[in-house]
């Protein structure tokens, strides 16, 4: 079942790369931090570029867009090209791993090695994926270079490595802006927010012309992603099918399921999908809460996605 919550999960949060973003626009429930001035990430690197890498793919691409770095969200990550997921973020803010611990997978069995004209100092190793991650020092500046894509493949080394060069080439002393939302995201000040993270650090959103919406907040300690996307009879049918008893839950009458890592994905009205998971980041101390608490803390916030965000 979890496999089936984490592909909803990707799913919609992978909407926002397909179909491209169109973030920005003050409005009531975003407020003023909408979009904080700093560095524009995906501004690091050409058109051509992307148009080069993104035609080596067969999936679908859009337009790149800025996200919270998964595992490392203190880093914002331009999300290039879907499907291999290949990207590159640059540290917005202190806390998380470093660099060191960045640099390869644990399970690895190639330690990461020193890669020379990257920056000041760099290193290129793998990932969980068996695909290329780069790691340099660019002045003041930290930046991960990452692709899932298997080496050899439609994206190989050679093309992470010029990606990784042209970043740092181009990456000045601005950091990244703390908060850029459309004004479909609920506000950073907002209760529900306040009670899923705290006090957000940074926070990245998107939506789409076709009315999806994801929104990520992250504070020093806690991560939390709320989503709205569209889906389909068959999405639902695959999920509810191939998932436990015990995982299935009930949102103001519609289908859903929960996980204890992944959070609630609801399948509401005319195929929509709507999720919230919020949880310590991966580098702080567990949550002690019991997981009936857990769970209910996950209804809570769905609950406040149909009524903040809505469906498409």
């Amino acid at each position: 079942m979890r496999h089936v919550i984490t592909f909803l999960a990707v799913a919609a949060l992978s909407v926002t790369s397909a179909c491209g973003s169109d973030a920005g626009g003050a409005g009531d429930a975003a407020g003023e931090d909408v979009n904080d001035a700093g560095l524009d990430v995906c501004g690091l690197v050409s058109d051509d570029t992307v148009e080069r890498l993104q035609g080596a793919s067969a999936d679908p691409q859009g337009t790149p867009s800025e996200v919270l770095m998964r595992g490392a969200e203190m880093f914002v990550q331009c999300r290039v090209v879907s499907g291999v997921e290949l990207g590159f973020a640059v540290r917005a803010a202190e806390g998380g791993p470093g660099l060191e611990s960045l640099a390869a997978d644990d399970d690895s069995e190639m330690p990461a090695e020193p890669l020379e004209g990257v920056g000041d100092e760099a290193f290129i190793g793998t990932n969980s994926y068996d695909g290329v991650r780069i790691v340099a020092r660019v002045g003041p500046q930290e930046v991960v270079v990452n692709s899932n894509a298997y080496t050899g493949g439609e994206i190989g080394r050679d093309d992470v490595i010029a990606l990784a060069k042209e970043v740092a080439g181009n990456l000045g002393d601005e950091l990244p802006g703390a908060v850029r939302l459309p004004e479909d995201c609920p506000s950073t000040g907002a209760e529900e927010v306040r009670g899923a993270v705290g006090e957000t650090v940074l926070a990245r959103g998107s939506a789409t012309s076709d009315g999806s919406v994801t929104c990520s907040y992250a504070s020093a300690d806690r991560v939390a992603t709320l989503s709205a996307a569209t889906g389909d009879e068959g999405m639902r049918v695959m999920a509810l099918a191939d998932s436990e008893e015990g995982s299935r839950i009930e949102v103001d009458g519609d289908q859903g399921l929960y996980d204890e890592l992944d959070g609630v994905v609801v399948f509401a009205d005319d195929g929509c999908v709507l999720g919230a998971s919020a949880k310590p980041l991966d580098w702080g101390l567990a949550d002690q809460r019991s997981e009936s608490e857990r769970r209910d803390e996950a209804i809570e916030l769905v609950t406040y996605v149909k009524e903040s965000i809505g469906c498409p």
